[in-house]
Formats: C-alpha cells, sequence, structure tokens
C-alpha cells in the first residue's frame, strides 16, 4: 500500500564530477573589493563537494569554510583569482573550474621614512608612492579626514610617540556634494528600500555622511551604512559606527568607506539606540551632487525596490566622497627619543627653527645638542629671519633618474631671501652606503671619500639644491619639490671638512 510518502533514492556520484562555470566580477574596483563568486553546472550527485580557492601568486589555497556554490569574498586589496575544486568523495576524484580573476584598484605606499626628535617638536615623516598619485595623511588607521597632503607631513609639536597613517590615492582628492539644509523634521523607518537613490558616473568612495538623530532614551547607538541595488539586494556594506546619541537632535558623521562603481544604486543604514532622523519633505530640490559630477543624488528612497519621491530627502546629509581610489593606509611613526643618536647628528626627521639675524651664524641642533646644519647669514643688511632647518635620513640609499644619492636629505627654509653659507652633516656609513650602491649596481659613476684619509674622491662630492618648498612639486627626489627649480651646485662651490664626530 502505498502511505502517501513518495519513494526515492539519491544517485551517489562516481568517477571525475562536473566542475561547472564560475563566474564573478571582472570589472575592476577599488580595494577593499567584496566579490560574490557563483558557481553553475556542475555534478550535483550525492558525494559532491565544492572548495572555493585562491590564487596567491605562487600556490592555490583552499578558502575556509567556502564550499558552498556561492561564496562572498570580502576585504579584497589586490588583484586575486578564484576557481572551484569539484571533488567526488566517493571515487576520491577531482576538477576545478575555470579562474574567475577579481580585479582590484590599489594604489600603494612604495616607502616611508618614519622620523624621530630628541625633544617635544614637531617630526617630519616622508612616503612615496607611483607618479600621479596624491599621498594623505591621517591621524587613524580608519575614517576620519586627511591632516594633509604631499610627500611630506611635519606633525604638530609632540610630546610623546605618535603613529601618523599614510595613503596614496589614483584619481581626484575629496569633495563634498550638495544637500538640503537640515532642519528639525524628522522620520524614522526601518523597513525595507528606504534611504537615497543615488547615480554613480564615476568610481568614487564614499567616505562619509551626517545624521541628524536623537532618541527617546539618552545612550549608545550604532549606525552602518549600507549600498544597495534597486532590487534592494545589499552589495557593499560600510563601517559600522558606535556613538552616543542625546535626546535632543545633533549632527554626527558615520564613516561609509565604500568604493562605487558606476551604476545606479539606493543608500540605507541599519541602526540601534536611535527613533529620530531628521529628513526633508518641503524645499527639495533634485538632483544633489558635487564639483567633480561622480556621483548624484537623485531622489529619496520610500519603499522596496524602484520606489521614489522627488519630495523628500532622507536622512544622509553632507556625503563627502572621494573620486579615484585610496589605497590601504600605512603606518608612519614619529618618535619621541630623548636619547642622542651617538654621531653627533640629529635623528632623521628632526625640525629646527631659529630666527637669524642678518650677519649671524647660527647652529641648528636639538635639546640633544646634536646637529642639523649650521647656517652663517651674509651680512648684507637682510636677515634670513625665521628659518626652519629639517634633516631626512631615508633607510636606504634612494634614487632619482635613475642616480642614487646618498640617503640624507635636508630641508632649509628661511624666511627672507638672502645669501647664507650652509653647512650640511652626513655620516661615513652614509658614503660607505652609496658607493656599495654603486659598486653592487656596477654604475659608471665615481665613489665617495671612503675615510678621512681618501682625498681623491673628495672632489666626487657634489650637491643638487631645489629651490622653493618641499611640497611645492612632485617630480624630484622622493616625490618632494619642483625639478624644474633644481641647482646643480659643483665641487668648486663646496668645501669638504671630515670631523671624527660625523
Amino acid at each position: 500500500p502505498d502511505p502517501g510518502v513518495d519513494e526515492f533514492a539519491l544517485t551517489p556520484c562516481s568517477g571525475m564530477p562536473l566542475p561547472g562555470t564560475a563566474t564573478g566580477p571582472t570589472t575592476a574596483a577599488c580595494q577593499p573589493v567584496t566579490a560574490t563568486l557563483s558557481l553553475a553546472g556542475f555534478s550535483t550527485e550525492v558525494g559532491v563537494s565544492i572548495q572555493w580557492e585562491y590564487f596567491d601568486g605562487t600556490n592555490w589555497n583552499a578558502i575556509p569554510n567556502a564550499t558552498n556554490p556561492t561564496h562572498t569574498a570580502t576585504g579584497l586589496t589586490e588583484t586575486t583569482p578564484f576557481r572551484a575544486m569539484v571533488t567526488c568523495i566517493n571515487s576520491g576524484l577531482f576538477d576545478n573550474s575555470n579562474t574567475v580573476t577579481v580585479n582590484v584598484t590599489s594604489p600603494q605606499i612604495l616607502q616611508t621614512f618614519p622620523g624621530a626628535r630628541c625633544n617635544p617638536g614637531p617630526v617630519t615623516l616622508v612616503a612615496t608612492a607611483d607618479a600621479g598619485n596624491t599621498i594623505s595623511w591621517y591621524a587613524a588607521a580608519t575614517g576620519g579626514t586627511a591632516l594633509s597632503t604631499g610627500g611630506a607631513f611635519t606633525t604638530p609639536s609632540l610630546t610623546n610617540t605618535t603613529t601618523y597613517y599614510v595613503s596614496a590615492r589614483a584619481g581626484g582628492a575629496p569633495e563634498n556634494l550638495a544637500s538640503p539644509t537640515a532642519t528639525t523634521s524628522t522620520f524614522f523607518s526601518a523597513a525595507t528600500g528606504w534611504g537615497l537613490r543615488f547615480t554613480v558616473n564615476n568610481t568614487a568612495t564614499i567616505n562619509t555622511v551626517t545624521v541628524h538623530a536623537s532618541n527617546a532614551t539618552a545612550g549608545p547607538a550604532t549606525m552602518q551604512i549600507k549600498v544597495t541595488d534597486l532590487a534592494d539586494v545589499v552589495l557593499y556594506t560600510g563601517t559600522l559606527h558606535n556613538f552616543n546619541v542625546t535626546t535632543t537632535l545633533a549632527p554626527y558623521v558615520i564613516p561609509v568607506n565604500i568604493s562605487v562603481p558606476p551604476g545606479n544604486y539606493k543608500m540605507v543604514m541599519t541602526s540601534t539606540g536611535i527613533n529620530n532622523l531628521v529628513r526633508e519633505s518641503g524645499g527639495v530640490t533634485f538632483p544633489y551632487t558635487g564639483p567633480s559630477g561622480a556621483i548624484s543624488i537623485t531622489a529619496g528612497a520610500n519603499g522596496v525596490g524602484t520606489a521614489q519621491t522627488t519630495a523628500a530627502y532622507y536622512w544622509f546629509y553632507n556625503w563627502n566622497i572621494s573620486t579615484g581610489c585610496e589605497g590601504p593606509r600605512v603606518a608612519v611613526d614619529a618618535t619621541i627619543q630623548p636619547t642622542v643618536t651617538g654621531t653627533g647628528l640629529a635623528h632623521g626627521g628632526t625640525v629646527v627653527a631659529n630666527n637669524q639675524a642678518d650677519g649671524s651664524t647660527l647652529t641648528y641642533e636639538d635639546a640633544c645638542v646634536e646637529k642639523v646644519a649650521t647656517v652663517a647669514d651674509a651680512a648684507n643688511g637682510t636677515g634670513l629671519g625665521i628659518t626652519s632647518a629639517i634633516v631626512v635620513t631615508p633607510p636606504t640609499v634612494q634614487t632619482f633618474n635613475n642616480r642614487p644619492y646618498v640617503p640624507r636629505i635636508y630641508d632649509i627654509t628661511p624666511a627672507n631671501n638672502t645669501a647664507a653659507t650652509v653647512t650640511i652633516y652626513a655620516l661615513q656609513s652614509e658614503f660607505d652606503a652609496y658607493n656599495t650602491y654603486v659598486t653592487a649596481n656596477s654604475l659608471s659613476l665615481p665613489l665617495l671619500p671612503n675615510s678621512p684619509t681618501d682625498l681623491a674622491a673628495v672632489p666626487n662630492i657634489v650637491v643638487t639644491q631645489y629651490h622653493g618648498g618641499a611640497l611645492a612639486g612632485t617630480t624630484g627626489p622622493a616625490g618632494l619639490y619642483n625639478a624644474a627649480q633644481e641647482e646643480y651646485i659643483p665641487n668648486s662651490s663646496i668645501s669638504a671638512t671630515w670631523s671624527g664626530q660625523y
């Protein structure tokens, strides 16, 4: 008799399984990238397993817990190939799917030159990146706005060792999108699809938005911005932000840090500890855009799918975006180190300032009485005035225009442009490093003195000077200065003196 239950048998796998076809995004996107990979057309008999793998440039590696037909790879910071290995457990045979390469744009910081000083004060840090990329300095590893841009950054006066962060950006600088003026009209909904509709014309990173929020009870709150498609599928998830909210409306800057390629999207959010958010229901004039036109806010999103209204603006004000692509931030330390270097020369990164009068000679040295430079102002009626002397010591021999230079850079900037004689210092170990580099690379360049008695090599010492500030260009050594303002100081204008201290 039939008890009402259909009886059937599952077919076990045997032999070589079908690996199927893997698909995923291949258009380059800015790091960090989240990519959804899918496998179709593979063997589905009993005993078939799936294991997603990635290629690290040398080996294929299994991704932990990636055993479903769909896998979402998150936080990708470099271009990465993926594939699925399909195995028939019964036979022990396996085959691999095609390879899907997720292309990631990730501008990199190439080098950093940390800085230090003996006593409290400012420290100069330096970083390099590929030509054409913008370098930005931050106080935090994520979020926040840039403290400065350019390859050199002089910190505020420091009393303790402080870590800063630097990144490279390919493309445009940060900008703000227009938005209506926030009033006190509130509306809150946690329903699916509510927020703002927007169009991305050129790849851009949404850095932050501002919400005006309150809650019936003051206390902890969270908010996380999400970007969906027009079917409410979450494509990108922003930073989970924890903060404290009050019982009165106040603005809160919410970090987003989402890079979005061209397309049409919705900005939505999830939150806790909030029951009031400001939105505008009058005087709204869409679209709202920024100077570059990379992103345009086109309408309020007032429901699931493509539901929209141009009569209301929901919640997310003052979008700060960056066009182009920002790479990962790299930590750079500014160290306060109250000990001498033992060489008589100040730590690389030391900044010393003096008010130099007409005809005076001053030694620019730190509190440990270690030198940066000595400057003799010519007595011509005009003093140098407030003058900054900075020394930077790269950890290795650097090159510029394929020619090496001693790993020591000086930046001396007076308030007044007048004649002076400058004494700068270098270590024998730095000359030795230069000579080793020239020899190891078989360069047809003269060597520098290898000892106090190597007088024959003294005429080989030359100095290149760059007029203007370190951030006046990016075409000189270490991506600083303007190479068009280069002045070659021949040996005939240099007096070289050996001192055992240096």
